[in-house]
């Protein structure tokens, strides 16, 4: 199953809604280095095959190229479709997933909610932890129930 991808970008058309003071940072840097509406952050080379940084990744590693996901990306872009994010800044575009990978969610039910796990979590040591809930993988995965 394969449904959609959930894509949280900064992009060129943003800019046209932000206060100057409520512009991250980057977003001038991203735009003067791309004539595309969306691109990838280098903070998610990571989970691209193609970057060394894969290799020791716990999440999704696409294989596509980064240079072939920017361009499938911008060719399904409708800008009229942006969901609001958590920040002005912030919008989410929803496409068919045109990858390998699976969703990485499962529903809770009443079957599988005593291996429901929760810890504070970060990204980078910059960022403050956040409460983050999960499912283990070995215990809510096997043979007899693979992820959907």
């Amino acid at each position: 199953m394969r449904p959609f991808l959930s894509l949280v970008a900064t992009f060129q058309s943003c800019r046209h809604h932000l206060p100057n003071h409520l512009a991250p940072k980057r977003l001038g840097f991203l735009i003067a280095m791309s004539s595309k509406a969306l691109v990838v952050d280098p903070f998610c080379f990571r989970q691209f095959s193609e970057s060394e940084a894969s290799k020791t990744y716990g999440g999704s590693v696409f294989s596509e190229s980064i240079t072939e996901f920017e361009n499938i990306v911008n060719e399904q872009y409708d800008g009229s479709k942006l969901q609001d994010g958590y920040a002005p800044f912030c919008k989410h575009i929803f496409i068919p997933n045109f990858t390998d990978e699976k969703v990485n969610v499962l529903e809770i039910t009443d079957d599988n909610q005593h291996h429901l796990r929760t810890s504070y979590e970060a990204r980078n040591e910059k960022e403050l932890p956040v409460l983050t809930r999960y499912f283990p993988r070995d215990l809510v995965v096997s043979s007899d129930n693979p992820l959907p």
